[in-house]
């Protein structure tokens, strides 16, 4: 019986690449089989996982697909840009895990609205005060900062409260 868990810290580093390019629309985030192999010897890596408007549509099987989806849906920024659109993420026999994404982008104001609480790395809880193109000014309580939210977003700096 394959543990739970096994390829958490994987996917836990490959967490924001893979968010990242939801927003953006799709992309590819890059594997090898040593990646892998460490955390459990199989014949294949292979996984297919699909969502439609934030909603699981086809779950992997295998325990790969399994810990992709546990990561992915502990993290509530992940349900933000999901909304509204499909998304598969599958990886092949290449160890390239791909995000397609169909459906409309989601623009800055449905991903940031003014009132939004955030969850900053550093700064902890702020809430957005103002969006303007790609920024957003938050207020850290004793401070105000000014980021690139879809930035900031994928790369796993920031996570939006559910």
């Amino acid at each position: 019986m394959e543990s739970k868990g096994q390829y958490y810290p994987l996917w836990e580093k490959k967490r924001a690449s893979i968010i990242k390019a939801i927003i953006y629309g799709g992309g590819k985030v890059a594997l090898s089989k040593s990646d892998l192999t460490p955390r459990g010897e199989r014949k294949s890596y292979s996984f297919r996982i699909e969502y439609k408007n934030g909603q699981p549509t086809k779950r992997g099987g295998s325990a790969v697909a399994r810990d992709l989806q546990d990561i992915l849906e502990k993290d509530s920024s992940f349900y933000t840009v999901v909304a509204g659109k499909e998304v598969v993420i599958r990886m092949g026999v290449s160890f390239e895990v791909e995000v397609i994404v169909t459906g409309d982008c989601l623009s800055n104001e449905d991903i940031a609205s003014v009132g939004k609480v955030i969850l900053h790395k550093k700064f902890g809880s702020g809430t957005i005060e103002s969006i303007d193109g790609d920024n957003v000014m938050v207020n850290f309580g004793t401070e105000t900062v000014k980021l690139n939210f879809k930035f900031a977003l994928g790369k796993g700096i920031i996570e939006t409260k559910k």
